[in-house]
């Protein structure tokens, strides 16, 4: 009788045992954003990247113009513009008194010259684009500038806002591009 009770209670507990599922499902780490983005280059490679909304925005389409204003001698003006596969953009613009240099960094609050600016346009919503200001700005620094091969590279971020006072902010900015330069 006891060993027939034993056998019962074994056999119960190992059904028990054996109809316990165990949820299995397989939870991912969550993705580094910023191992999406390109290296940081100073070769031309053609690369633009940045952090977006804490996602990776990489650079499908890129442009870059580096223009000299003939009637002021020293006067420049740099435009970087990426756009992504989502149509969403940012771009980089810079009116300077004097050719740009390695290792300068300068403010994107668009109020030198009313036009050193740090921008974003979310492709889903381009008429209301974002950008810096006095109180939301941020920073681009050169890393190579390249006269004879036409090559900028260099890192930036920025907080900008839209005129609803929505804000974005986009952080470890890259860029390793060549330039179209061009005399007004």
């Amino acid at each position: 009788m006891i060993l027939r009770r034993t056998f019962i209670i074994t056999a119960l507990l190992a059904v028990a045992f054996v109809s316990c599922k165990k949820d299995t499902k397989i939870i991912e780490p969550p993705v580094d954003e910023k191992t999406k983005l390109p290296q940081i280059t100073i070769t031309g490679a053609g690369t633009f990247g940045a952090i977006v909304k804490g996602k990776a925005f990489i650079g499908k389409i890129i442009s870059c113009t580096y223009s000299h204003d003939n009637n002021f001698p020293d006067y420049y003006n740099f435009t970087l513009t990426a756009t992504d596969a989502n149509k969403n953009m940012v771009q980089i613009s810079l009116p300077v008194v004097h050719k740009l240099a390695e290792k300068n960094s300068y403010t994107l609050n668009n109020i030198t010259f009313s036009e050193w600016a740090g921008k974003y346009t979310d492709g889903a919503a381009a008429g209301n684009p974002y950008q810096t200001n006095a109180t939301d700005n941020g920073t681009v620094s050169f890393s190579k500038t390249d006269d004879e091969n036409k090559i900028f590279s260099g890192t930036f971020s920025f907080v900008a806002v839209n005129t609803a006072g929505e804000k974005v902010t986009i952080t470890d900015g890259r860029f390793d591009t060549h330039y179209i330069y061009t005399e007004e």
